[in-house]
């Protein structure tokens, strides 16, 4: 109160203040409405209270929540509430809050715990009236089914569930499911193997099949875990999909990790085939975006093959997801695309090599993503046929010598702002052109920094590099077979010197995920250091670089404002070659909010624990050492959450801890903190075993923090659907 005193802020008529507030988040929100009795009036008001987005981070214990979301006042205005991944919340409480809501018709809860039960009690209260649902699935729905009806778990499995009565459960809340306009379902890990009776989604797309009148349906499912691979032997065949009739449908999106949880391309058949039958109309379809590992798996029905996808007229696509099959080749029409701004390629087919036709059939993407294999690209003709890209990521396929001179293509592109590579863009550029316009830019840059003192010591010492034919050092130990590395201090330049020259706003870039052997080519190793020229960038990731020390990254700590780092098994396979060299870098790194290093014999964690002091803003750690030859440092581990006030998730996997300490360090970080940091979730190992058995991710954490892969152009975050 001495703070708004002093600024003399409740001076302002309420007009003003009602202005400023309409700007903060609603943490500040609900601090704000304990602050008087003025204040809490005036956040009550209809535009305040329309739209309620809790952050899974929030500070706010589960009281002050539910007093604030339930005043009679406000309850009565919130239209929208979005409670996604607050995982802290119990179900119950959800149920109570969302039923005290009269005016609601967005309910998004993806990530959260509100149960079956619970839900379909919102479901079935007579003032419900939801237009839009973001949920978690509930596993213990067909298990609530199943007891009903007094079957046993594997006559259950057997039974043919394809009549009405067999589901009941869901009928009873038809007309409920009928208003939805937009759906996102959420299928989760499932750690407890005890509650896993059976592995299925019949009841899921039963429910799904009730909301005829859907506009946006969205389906998100992550890996399996081990138990549930040894369960799902009938994975292919074990989903029972009814009739679907989806008029209104515009958007359909699947996003898949791994070996999913759920079997795809039945249900998308049906569902595209509602289009053909119902619509006889595809240019409603804004987003098909169905990225599915096993599209090319072509099933047998009643004696027929079926083809994964009909004849359809694809010109209104926005967003797509192409999967390179022959069920979807046989009806594609590349020239039907000009209208897609969004657009990932998968799978591959001997069919289809060349993506230059289809790209060119494309007017202007703005995203651009590749997981296909064996596919050839014309760089060139593809940036000059999309200037305006901000988004592209492209794996390790056939082309990998074409990656440097790909690098010097989009370097053409001044918009880029999130790019993925893999580590053949450390290939030395070969064209002299190339070469000549990278010098001709350096040395314009060295003369405008000798004319500006204010420019940064780094931009001096990246400017001052020319490049020259390097003396080769034979392989050292660690490196990929056949791998030589510069060793001049003036060296030959990569393609990613010359990207970090020429797109300068770039925030997120990722490197490596490389699967195949490289050999017999050289790796300008040095060129790390150019990401320095990133000012802007915020999120970096780097997989298996065989780095020989980890100068780079302090030099990038030093001019990039970074707040999430991925480091996973850089340099060689023995001792951790950069701690040091990481730990300064940390140092440097005061708006680091999430950091994840996965690798082998890191030595004592005191150092890592002790640099991530500075790190105030740190929200989220995980650390994992296999064959680590010293133990968890719990002191400086005590320190970092003392010092680091908003670090809520901690997850360190750490070979030679004990079982006994890992335990009594977790259990002594969740008595200290759990009151104060509602979303703490810590889990602390000896080995990675399977560690889904008894360890349980949160779905944020799992898929952002957890699964370590790519993330540009990725679903990591649950859509926000706007009515």
């Amino acid at each position: 109160m001495e703070t708004l005193s002093n600024a003399n802020i409740l001076k302002f008529s309420d007009e003003i203040l009602l202005q400023i507030i309409s700007n903060i988040n609603t943490e500040d929100i609900i601090n704000l409405s304990q602050v008087c009795s003025r204040l809490d009036r005036l956040l009550q008001d209809r535009s305040i209270c329309v739209k309620s987005e809790i952050h899974w981070n929030v500070k706010i214990l589960r009281i002050g929540l539910v007093k604030f979301l339930q005043d009679p006042f406000r309850a009565s205005y919130i239209v929208h509430l979005i409670l996604n991944d607050i995982y802290w919340v119990p179900s119950g409480v959800i149920r109570s809050i969302v039923l005290k809501l009269t005016s609601l018709q967005e309910l998004d809860v993806a990530g959260s715990q509100l149960s079956w039960n619970h839900l379909s009690q919102i479901f079935a209260h007579p003032l419900s009236r939801l237009l839009s649902l973001s949920w978690t699935w509930d596993d213990q729905l067909e298990e609530l089914i199943r007891k009903r009806k007094s079957m046993s778990s594997s006559s259950f499995g057997d039974a043919n569930l394809s009549s009405d009565t067999a589901w009941t459960e869901l009928l009873e809340l038809r007309e409920k499911f009928q208003l939805l306009r937009s759906l996102v379902v959420h299928i989760p890990e499932i750690f407890n193997t005890n509650r896993l009776i059976i592995s299925s989604h019949r009841a899921l797309c039963y429910l799904i099949s009730l909301c005829t009148n859907l506009e946006q349906l969205w389906i998100f499912s992550w890996p399996k875990t081990t138990t549930e691979r040894k369960l799902s032997s009938n994975f292919m065949t074990e989903e029972y999909y009814p009739l679907v009739k989806f008029p209104h449908l515009h958007t359909f999106v699947f996003s898949a990790h791994e070996s999913p949880k759920i079997f795809i391309p039945r249900l998308t058949t049906i569902l595209i085939n509602s289009f053909q039958n119902e619509v006889k109309d595809f240019r409603q379809l804004k987003t098909l975006w169905v990225d599915h590992p096993f599209l090319d798996v072509v099933y047998r029905q009643e004696n027929r093959y079926h083809s994964t996808w009909p004849i359809m007229d694809l010109s209104s696509l926005e967003s797509f997801c192409l999967p390179l099959v022959d069920e979807v080749l046989n009806h594609f029409d590349a020239s039907k695309l000009q209208n897609c701004r969004h657009l990932l390629v998968t799978h591959g087919s001997s069919r289809f090599t060349s993506l230059n036709k289809l790209l060119g059939s494309i007017a202007n993407l703005e995203s651009f993503a590749s997981k296909a294999f064996n596919i050839r690209i014309d760089w060139g003709q593809f940036v000059n046929n999309h200037p305006n890209l901000k988004a592209i990521r492209v794996t390790d396929d056939a082309m990998i010598s074409s990656y440097a001179d790909a690098c010097v293509a989009m370097g053409k592109l001044a918009r880029l702002t999130k790019v993925s590579l893999p580590i053949y863009s450390l290939f030395e550029i070969k064209s002299q052109d190339a070469v000549v316009e990278y010098t001709k830019r350096v040395t314009n840059t060295t003369h405008e920094i000798g004319k500006n003192s204010e420019l940064s010591e780094q931009s001096v010492h990246l400017s001052s590099e020319y490049f020259c034919e390097p003396h080769m050092k034979r392989k050292r130990i660690g490196l990929p077979s056949g791998v030589a590395v510069s060793q001049s201090k003036r060296r030959s330049i990569s393609g990613l010197d010359y990207l970090t020259l020429f797109c300068p706003k770039v925030d997120e870039f990722e490197l490596g995920f490389t699967e195949r052997e490289i050999g017999g080519v050289k790796l300008v190793l040095e060129s790390l250091i150019s990401i320095s020229r990133w000012t802007h960038l915020k999120k970096l990731t780097l997989d298996s670089i065989p780095i020989t020390n980890g100068d780079c990254l302090v030099q990038i700590a030093k001019s990039c404002r970074l707040e999430s780092i991925r480091l996973s098994d850089l340099g060689p396979s023995a001792k951790c070659i950069y701690v040091n060299a990481l730990c300064s870098a940390l140092k440097l790194c005061s708006n680091l909010k999430d950091f994840r290093l996965q690798q082998k014999y890191i030595g004592s964690t005191a150092p890592l624990f002790q640099s991530l002091e500075n790190c105030v803003k740190l929200e989220r750690m995980m650390l994992v050492s296999h064959k680590n030859d010293r133990p968890l440092e719990e002191q400086g581990l005590l320190k970092v959450m003392s010092t680091c006030s908003r670090l809520s998730v901690i997850y360190l996997i750490v070979d030679s801890t004990t079982k006994a300490s890992c335990f009594a360090m977790r259990k002594g970080l969740e008595s200290r903190y759990r009151e104060t940091r509602p979303a703490l979730s810590v889990v602390i190992r000896n080995d990675l075993g399977n560690e889904e058995e008894d360890a349980k991710f949160p779905s944020v954490h799992y898929r952002q923090l957890v699964i370590f892969g790519p993330q540009v152009c990725s679903f990591t975050q649950f859509p926000r659907i706007v009515l």
